[in-house]
């Protein structure tokens, strides 16, 4: 895989980051404008009654670029998530193991734009994950890529209300989740979900979720 245009992400999904991965190089898109009801601000855990969405507060949702966008620290939402994170995945093999690494990203108010924010999380993920992918970003905005034979445009593939299965060559493997007894394998939940769970083991997953192609691996 060459290219990939993918949009900003609240601790994106699992297709996320396995293009991520197995692309050469990636864009990411910061020249839009915000779009609500996305994985901009969004992520979806696993607890113990069900999937669970979490969203970022935000100010002006409407017609604003994406890098203007700055978070609201009403209602005490940091920690919050933080407490919902903790109550899904406490017993989880490896959650102990990086709460010390992803806590203050959440907790601490540091980084009042959603952009700012969410590169953060996506550069941390990427060191604990070991994905060293060249990520560089958008520097103006086109609509339509399709003339540009080597580039795969995920911006809007990659949606809560898009089915991933449509995603090229992306094919979730399933892996050990904390409510898999009750609710049988979640695919397409948060990048955490698998980290917390699977650990080191999340890069093959995640390369096994999207398969590189045959002439790739000659």
């Amino acid at each position: 895989m060459s290219e990939v245009l993918m949009t900003t992400a609240y601790f994106a999904p699992v297709s996320y980051y396995a293009f991520l991965l197995r692309a050469d190089r990636v864009c990411i898109e910061q020249c839009e404008h915000y779009h609500k009801q996305s994985w901009r601000n969004r992520c979806l855990l696993s607890a113990a009654n069900g999937p669970i969405a979490l969203t970022v507060p935000v100010e002006k949702e409407n017609d604003q670029d994406i890098r203007q966008v700055r978070i609201t620290e009403k209602d005490n939402w940091r920690h919050r998530h933080w407490q919902s994170l903790a109550s899904a995945y406490q017993s989880s093999p490896f959650f102990e193991y990086y709460e010390d690494d992803l806590r203050p990203l959440v907790e601490e108010p540091c980084r009042p734009f959603l952009f700012d924010f969410n590169e953060a999380i996506r550069q941390k993920i990427c060191e604990l994950l070991d994905i060293r992918t060249p990520v560089a970003l958008t520097e103006d905005y086109k609509a339509d890529y399709q003339s540009c034979d080597n580039l795969t445009d995920l911006r809007e593939a990659i949606h809560p209300k898009r089915d991933f299965r449509l995603l090229p060559g992306y094919a979730p493997r399933p892996y050990t989740q904390v409510f898999d007894a009750r609710f049988g394998f979640q695919p397409e939940l948060s990048i955490l979900d698998l980290l917390f769970n699977m650990g080191p083991e999340s890069l093959l997953v995640l390369r096994d979720s999207l398969p590189a192609p045959k002439t790739e691996a000659l």
